[in-house]
């Protein structure tokens, strides 16, 4: 089954204000974004498919940085709507495509990359051989996950946040960490080049 909670307008709206609130300042723009880009191989003249891509920053990041052609692709037609109002530009293009309907593709790219998006799929092993006939030879795909402490953290009556603070020390508390389960997320880097 195809997840897409981005399309709920109440949901949305509060991803949107969570987003400006911490502008900046979360983990995914000090962390995520600045090392996934440096697993990014030379994107000059290279065609780059972005999946699951949200406002499509990195997409018009990527084609300022030489990139020659980027198609970003998100299941969510709000996240489509949005890139294509803040990060439209000559050489980029966004399409309403969820991850599991790839293989109806009929281009090839030198580059895929997917941040923080591959977890929404139930079906990794299909999306891995989509991925691999969508490259061309020699091609790369760079995708991350998230972590399992950020699943994994457990909610109790006195402890709301998944945290307590004793002696100024930050502790969390975690249930289920080891048990795979599509819940645990893991924060993967990860680059794979295609040999033919």
């Amino acid at each position: 089954m195809k997840q897409n909670v981005y399309d709920n307008d109440a949901f949305f709206k509060q991803y949107e204000e969570l987003r400006e609130e911490q502008k900046g300042q979360n983990a995914n723009d000090l962390i995520e974004i600045p090392n996934f880009r440096k697993l990014v191989p030379d994107v000059q003249n290279k065609s780059i498919l972005d999946l699951g891509c949200g406002y499509g920053e990195s997409d018009k990041f990527y084609k300022e940085k030489g990139a020659k052609y980027v198609l970003g692709t998100d299941i969510s037609e709000k996240m489509i709507e949005k890139a294509n109002e803040e990060n439209k530009i000559e050489g980029v293009e966004f399409k309403v495509i969820a991850m599991e309907d790839i293989s109806s593709m009929d281009k090839k790219f030198d580059i895929i990359i997917s941040s923080l998006a591959f977890h929404y799929l139930k079906d990794y092993d299909k999306l891995i051989k989509d991925c691999y006939e969508l490259l061309n030879d020699g091609g790369y795909l760079v995708f991350s996950q998230e972590h399992p402490l950020v699943t994994s953290i457990k909610y109790t009556e006195h402890v709301p946040k998944g945290h307590m603070v004793v002696d100024d020390k930050y502790f969390g508390i975690f249930s289920d960490y080891n048990r795979p389960r599509r819940e645990n997320k893991r924060m993967v880097w990860w680059r794979y080049n295609k040999i033919s």
